[in-house]
């Protein structure tokens, strides 16, 4: 089986005018970030799934319900189902962690998605972990800020500024509990 391969640059500080295909597995390895395989990974794994199965399920049959005017007979409720019943095996296996947290918002399925793919004691420091999760410690503004910074903004830009503040809130939290080393 072939491993898919990851472009990796060397040597970040000389800018090297190339990047080495590697493995991704060996990319994980080179940067401490093994998977972790625990039962709450893989049902997280599995959850994610099904929701993916449900989401392109319902998009197909809306595209073949365009283009050949009927609807066809596809039950997603056994699918369904299996998501409800999968994110209550979540719940089962977050219900020590759900109590550490106080944040509105944030559901089994969130938590137990960070805590699974991104569990904040991998990471040696705060930025690490937002940084794998996708958002920097810079985004401080939330909307009414945003828009008296920068007026010339959309809605939509203001809004999606808004949530990556809220969202690194939540990571930070997180990490916080759980997390490692650094505590800025």
């Amino acid at each position: 089986m072939q491993q898919a391969l990851e472009n990796h640059h060397p040597d970040k500080i000389n800018q090297p005018d190339y990047t080495v295909a590697i493995p991704h597995k060996e990319h994980m390895k080179l940067h401490s970030i093994n998977p972790i395989y625990s039962p709450l990974t893989n049902k997280m794994r599995e959850y994610d799934k099904v929701v993916t199965i449900i989401s392109v399920m319902k998009n197909w049959t809306t595209g073949f319900e365009k283009d050949f005017d009927y609807k066809p007979e596809i039950h997603l409720k056994e699918l369904e189902q299996l998501k409800r019943s999968l994110a209550k095996e979540l719940k089962f296996l977050v219900k020590d962690d759900l109590k550490k947290i106080h944040i509105q918002g944030l559901n089994v399925v969130g938590l137990s998605g960070i805590l699974a793919y991104a569990h904040p004691s991998r990471f040696k420091s705060l930025r690490k972990f937002l940084f794998y999760c996708g958002y920097k410690q810079s985004s401080r503004e939330l909307k009414q800020d945003a828009k008296i910074r920068q007026p010339e903004k959309s809605k939509m830009a203001i809004h999606r500024i808004a949530m990556n503040r809220v969202a690194t809130f939540v990571l930070k939290e997180v990490y916080n509990i759980w997390g490692g080393v650094d505590k800025k």
